[in-house]
């Protein structure tokens, strides 16, 4: 048997505790779009909300649901509420955002312009990584601040909260959200609950929209 020089050795033995550093190192990020992926091909069906919002004399309160009730040419899925109504005209912002975390699931924000690491953190005992993150949603319009828990090991969504810091509305200056993630048997991160808050200045309204929403159930994506 041929026996190394120890020099080589020691080489070998560099190289592998820099290989085992470098896959202990995983950007936190790969590890997030990983994660995210095992959602690919899974739309929310169902989106329950609970809303409060300005009114003359008081808030006013509710809640509906809207569901499936046909696709689009293009794969996109067209919700409405069971019973035909409309939601509150003022819940269109809330309804896109809500949207478009159960249409895609699989996605959560661009890659960020920075992921800044803030240390461990814990939810309900649970050990977790606190991130700082500044990007954009997947169109690149809407710039987003925010925070965000996951699992160091698996890359497992738990928590994003933060604020899209310029709102397409007007009389909205920053939308702040959080959104919690809830994982399945089959080991995903999946979209749990979106809560909303923002304030509106528009001409004589003025007032603080509250929003709740549930992503109740998940099913496949139809073939186009």
């Amino acid at each position: 048997m041929k026996i190394r020089p120890l020099r080589a050795q020691i080489s070998l033995l560099f190289l592998g505790v820099l290989a085992a550093r470098s896959a202990c190192a995983t950007d936190p990020w790969t590890l997030v779009q990983a994660q995210l992926q095992k959602n690919a091909g899974l739309v929310g069906n169902v989106i329950a909300s609970t809303y409060e919002l300005p009114g003359d004399d008081a808030p006013d309160t509710g809640s509906y649901q809207t569901h499936i009730q046909r696709w689009e040419k293009n794969g996109t899925p067209i919700r409405m509420s069971p019973d035909g109504s409309e939601p509150p005209k003022k819940s269109a912002l809330a309804l896109a955002l809500a949207e478009r975390f159960a249409n895609h699931p699989d996605e959560l924000f661009q890659t960020p312009e920075s992921m800044v690491a803030l240390g461990a953190a814990s939810i309900d005992n649970r050990a977790l990584s606190l991130y700082e993150v500044h990007g954009r949603f997947i169109n690149g319009k809407l710039p987003i601040n925010a925070k965000v828990w996951l699992d160091p090991a698996s890359g497992a969504l738990v928590k994003v909260a933060g604020a899209v810091t310029s709102a397409p509305v007007p009389g909205v200056k920053s939308i702040h959200f959080t959104l919690l993630y809830r994982t399945d048997s089959e080991g995903r991160s999946l979209p749990a609950k979106l809560t909303l808050d923002y304030s509106v200045n528009f001409f004589f309204h003025s007032g603080k929209i509250l929003f709740a929403q549930e992503f109740v159930d998940w099913e496949k994506r139809p073939a186009l």
